[in-house]
């Protein structure tokens, strides 16, 4: 039976919505590295079961008896991902026993995918990790001490130092700090209590009031209210002379005037056994310089990137707004000095696959050690560098720990044992159960994700186990892969969501620190920059993401084999990119014979969007000629379930008429329909309202 007729939707919907949620819990494979708009492997795997197996994959009396809670292997099978990304398709196809191909233009996509479903030895890990642990780990943990208000010990661990950008006030030409608000922190996550800074004397205080009313420093008698700094919304008001201007205009005039200066400590002690905040002190600014000093000292010694900021791009010309040239740049020296130290120890283990985990947890780690993270006051905890998918200059932003402590969060020690949970997960990989809000771990007998990385699609074929053929390259052109023609039963895939992602852009982040090492090996990481020119989307164009989508599509459609579907996820909140996708599907002579809304990570995020992901399951036009010329309703409708009834919801000038994500899925298959024999010219104007 189609999957169009039998996917299991709302079995589905309760799975990835906890995973979206807590993904290093639930699939923790996909914790091992940062990758942008990864759909729920839950999903996915319910995708390629429901499809390969042709039959229902649940079981509504007993869970747990369903197809999708036992182990498969489907063997001879091969699917492709276009778009692999953080290969969600080829880590849950793997599990299935299927033979995968996936490509991506972003090296460090290829690279996370590569360690996901690559050999591990857990053994040889550890004895690394206390190896680390013992010398370069003991060198950086150096860096981040601090002496203890309570019982005077020198050795109390720094978990978190706070600074605030500083900038010359272009009327006093007083050296001005540029406060969002006053607050450090809360004592505790739930407490009222909180412990806000003067801005007169940097005295720190608890204090039991409304954020929002006026509080008074007991050290210098300063009132001020701690929600409101002096720097809001981008509006700059100079705390000694109170001019106001707007601080882009400041920086238009003066790129490098912003500075930045610590002026707290949340610290943990062993000694006491307490968390806690603490002013910086003399011996605090102290260490840090003698710490600068040694890195001017160790710096041609270092691995550290010293590549350009790109000359263009959205996210980088807000970098460059605030004075930010280099990638270099966006890490203070004491994260350098003790990144660089770092990278240079895992660039001497000898085993390269081992070597590569090291790397990989590096890498993660990168996005908690910024001068771009903030600090989540009432959480009392960092916040990454890409919470919102782009990259934001906070006015006050915190310096980690970089190889981590008893307490905390985003270390490197806090990523090695990410990658440990990772592996341990493709030894023996779970599904979890939901039912009355309770979560239940359910282990699958003989699954496992383990593939050796091929290179030609002939090896893939030849070789009996379920490898994969990973490429960093573009999809436009299989061919070139020496891809046939009707050679893959499946393609499934996450394409990019139009303008909303510039992936290049923001992994660039982690990639000039990976090339640093992988440039030694592969060919891949050998540019300065990852080569943006073909990504698709990356410049905003419309025409652009047209042309190169229908490419890769028509090649999609060349290599399935026949009644072999193309189904991908997507997620946007515009009229005018769902136009681009069913325009390119049109064009490449596809038809959306199915559409499910499901839960999407964007639904916990403030972010622009439609509030769920949309599954398109498309099949070859090809596929569905009964004469060899036409399409018929009644087959569609027989045969995958499309409920033409459903055209009441375009009125008489084909504008669509639905209040709702799954309206607008049920009418998805009639609109490329409709589209696909010309019945409709402008198919943007159709669905405007429902994006309005």
């Amino acid at each position: 039976m189609p999957i169009e007729k039998i996917f299991p939707l709302s079995f589905i919907q309760p799975l990835a919505k906890v995973e979206s949620q807590r993904r290093q819990f639930y699939r923790p494979i996909y914790s091992l590295h940062k990758s942008w708009a990864r759909r729920p492997g839950s999903t996915f795997r319910a995708l390629g079961l429901t499809h390969f197996l042709g039959e229902k994959i649940t079981n509504d009396s007993n869970p747990r008896d369903g197809a999708y809670y036992k182990n498969h292997l489907f063997s001879g099978k091969v699917a492709l991902d276009p778009f692999c990304g953080g290969g969600t398709s080829i880590v849950e196809l793997n599990r299935l026993g299927v033979k995968t191909i996936g490509i991506d233009l972003n090296p460090v996509a290829w690279f996370t995918t590569k360690k996901e479903i690559e050999e591990f030895n857990l053994d040889l890990f550890n004895q690394e990790v206390k190896k680390l642990t013992s010398t370069i780990g003991k060198k950086i943990k150096s860096f981040y001490t601090t002496v203890c208000p309570e019982c005077k010990s020198s050795s109390a661990d720094i978990m978190y130092v706070f600074w605030v950008r500083t900038i010359k006030c272009p009327s006093c030409n007083t050296n001005d700090d540029l406060y969002k608000y006053y607050i450090v922190g809360k004592k505790q996550r739930k407490s009222s209590d909180t412990m806000i800074i003067c801005p007169e004397c940097d005295q720190l205080f608890f204090t039991h009031n409304n954020l929002h009313e006026n509080s008074t420093c007991p050290q210098c008698s300063y009132i001020f209210i701690p929600i409101k700094g002096n720097c809001r919304n981008k509006e700059y008001s100079c705390s000694k002379c109170k001019e106001s201007y707007k601080l882009i205009d400041i920086l238009k005039e003066k790129s490098n005037s912003l500075s930045a200066r610590q002026y707290a400590i949340e610290y943990y002690c062993s000694e006491c056994s307490i968390r806690a905040y603490k002013k910086i002190d003399d011996m605090d600014i102290k260490k840090f310089i003698q710490v600068e000093n040694l890195f001017h000292e160790k710096h041609d010694e270092l691995l550290i990137p010293i590549i350009k900021l790109p000359k263009e791009g959205k996210n980088v010309s807000n970098l460059k707004n605030y004075g930010f040239e280099k990638f270099s740049d966006l890490f203070n020296k004491r994260q350098l000095l003790s990144l660089g130290l770092l990278l240079n120890s895992i660039s001497k283990i000898k085993n390269s696959n081992l070597m590569e985990y090291f790397l990989a947890a590096f890498s993660s780690s990168l996005e908690f050690h910024s001068v771009l993270c903030p600090y989540n006051y009432t959480m009392k905890q960092i916040v990454n560098v890409f919470n919102f998918q782009s990259f934001l200059v906070p006015l006050q932003f915190v310096e980690n720990n970089v190889w981590g402590t008893t307490k905390g969060n985003g270390t490197y020690i806090t990523y090695l044992r990410r990658i440990k949970r990772a592996k341990e997960f493709c030894k023996a990989p779970f599904e979890i159960e939901v039912s009355n809000e309770n979560i239940e771990r359910v282990p699958i007998s003989g699954d496992q994700i383990n593939a050796s990385v091929v290179n030609s699609f002939e090896e893939l074929l030849k070789r009996n186990e379920a490898n994969t053929y990973l490429i960093a390259g573009s999809s436009v052109n299989l061919q070139k892969y020496k891809i046939p023609s009707k050679s893959i039963d499946l393609v499934l895939t996450d394409p990019p969501y139009y303008d909303y992602i510039q992936y290049s852009e923001l992994a660039n982040y982690f990639y000039v620190w990976l090339r640093l090492i992988l440039s030694r090996s592969y060919k891949c990481f050998l540019s300065d920059l990852i080569g943006a020119e073909d990504e698709i989307g990356r410049n905003n164009s419309e025409e652009e993401f047209l042309t190169n989508l229908t490419k890769v599509f028509i090649e999609c459609e060349r290599v399935l084999k026949t009644n072999s579907p193309l189904i991908f996820t997507f997620h946007h909140s515009t009229a005018k990119a769902w136009t681009l996708i069913l325009t390119a599907l049109k064009n490449s002579h596809f038809l959306i014979t199915a559409a499910f809304p499901v839960h999407s990570e964007f639904n916990s995020r403030p972010v622009k969007g439609r509030s769920q992901d949309f599954i398109i399951i498309c099949r070859k036009e090809s596929d569905l000629y009964l004469d060899g010329y036409h399409i018929n309703q009644n087959y569609l409708t027989h045969h995958y379930g499309i409920n033409f009834k459903n055209s009441s919801r375009l009125n008489e000038k084909k504008t669509l008429k639905c209040n709702s994500d799954e309206e607008f899925a049920l009418i998805l298959p009639i609109l490329s329909y409709k589209y696909l024999s010309e019945s409709f010219e402008d198919i943007q104007s159709c669905i405007q309202d429902f994006f309005t």
